[in-house]
């Protein structure tokens, strides 16, 4: 949810056999009503406020042990929503390669 209690969700975009420094980031807004797509263009101020978005909420929202385990890509026997977590920091991996806060 952002500040003002609407949906929305982010992502990368790509697949097993591309160079994943590649891969385009995105950002749905309204996804359940009338969906807007935007793409912020790869290495662009638009995906560095995205990358500080997502800085932010896992400084914020995970504990200090499961984010060292995922920093250290140690994702072995993770639960439900400490999976949702690593898929996060995996965009954080993507969007941090490409920009330096």
């Amino acid at each position: 949810m952002d500040k003002d209690g609407h949906e929305f969700h982010f992502g990368v975009r790509g697949d097993a056999e591309s160079d994943r420094e590649s891969f385009p980031a995105f950002y749905i807004r309204n996804p359940k009503l009338v969906p807007y797509f935007y793409w912020p263009s790869t290495g662009g101020p638009d995906e560095r406020k995205l990358l500080r978005l997502v800085a932010g909420w896992l400084e914020r929202n995970v504990n200090p042990e499961l984010r060292e385990r995922l920093e250290q890509n140690d994702v072995e026997g993770l639960s439900g929503p400490d999976k949702e977590v690593a898929a996060v920091h995996e965009i954080y991996d993507i969007l941090m390669s490409r920009h330096r806060l």
